[in-house]
This record gives structure tokens, C-alpha cells and sequence, in this order.
């Protein structure tokens, strides 16, 4: 019940958004604001899956954890959709998750909230369950025997 009441507020804070612009800066150019802001947002979301994925495995290979780089990630990309949303209110919220120290401090809060379990070690260490960690590394061999008999036989061809 509260989520819906959350929803219902933000719906009506973006309807008072675009009606107290509008009536300040005339209707066109708040669908202008309005567009470079969606435009914006399309930017800030535009290979963000790429950035977020290589600059976590930078920080695994540092041994470094990995959760404040996955969160400061999705926080770049939920201010992206923000300002994709019709509206002034949600682009405000947005503009503000694209400021460096407000999403460090975002991302902090929710590091607190949330139990982060991050997951790895030394071969032979104990993980979290308990269980011993195995590193291993796999090899293919070729085989220079010709005698050696085919592993599947080809199928039959057919009559052309």
C-alpha cells in the first residue's frame, strides 16, 4: 500500500512539475526541456552495461570488492531512466544521481542497508558455506596419433 501511495505522489509531483513550467515558460519550451532531457537520459544510458561490467572485472582483478562499482553503476543508470521520464521532478533526482559525491553518498546508504556478501579467495581458503575453494585451469590436448579412430562417425549422404 505504501508503494502505491509513493507512485501515486510521484505521478502527481510530475503532472505539477510539467503544468508549473509550462505556465512559466510557455508550452514550447517546456516540451524542449522536456525532450533534451529524455535525450539526456538516452546518453547516460547508452553503454552503460559496458562501462559497469569493465570496470567491475578491474576491480575483481585488484581483489578489490566489486559491489560498490556494480551500485554506483545502476545508480548512473536509474538517474538515466529519471530523466527519461516525462516530468521535471524525476529529471531533478536524476540530475542530482549524476553529481559524483550525492551517488558516493547514495551508494554508501545503501552498502549500510543492505547485507553485501562478497564471494572469492585463496585456493584452499574456506568459503562462506564452508566449502574449500578449488582454482583450477583446463588444458585441451591433441592427440598427433592417426591411428586413433574418429570420435563420431559423418552422416550418410544422400542421393543428389
Amino acid at each position: 500500500m505504501a508503494y502505491a501511495l509513493l507512485a501515486v505522489a510521484a505521478l502527481l509531483a510530475e503532472i505539477a512539475s510539467i503544468v508549473l513550467v509550462g505556465s512559466y515558460l510557455g508550452v514550447a519550451a517546456t516540451l524542449a526541456l522536456m525532450a533534451a532531457a529524455m535525450l539526456l537520459g538516452t546518453a547516460v544510458l547508452a553503454g552503460r552495461g559496458v562501462i559497469t561490467i569493465t570496470r567491475g572485472l578491474d576491480t575483481l582483478s585488484q581483489r578489490q570488492p566489486v559491489a560498490p562499482v556494480v551500485i554506483d553503476g545502476a545508480l548512473v543508470a536509474f538517474a538515466g531512466v529519471l530523466l527519461i521520464v516525462p516530468g521535471f521532478a524525476s529529471d531533478v533526482v536524476g540530475l542530482l544521481l549524476l553529481i559524483p559525491w550525492v551517488r558516493a553518498g547514495t551508494r554508501d546508504r545503501l552498502l549500510a542497508r543492505f547485507h553485501v556478501q562478497e564471494l572469492g579467495g585463496e585456493p584452499g581458503e574456506r568459503g562462506p558455506g564452508g566449502d574449500v575453494i578449488i582454482d583450477t585451469t583446463g588444458v585441451e590436448v591433441q592427440s598427433d596419433d592417426s591411428e586413433a579412430p574418429p570420435l563420431s562417425t559423418p552422416p550418410p549422404r544422400l542421393p543428389s
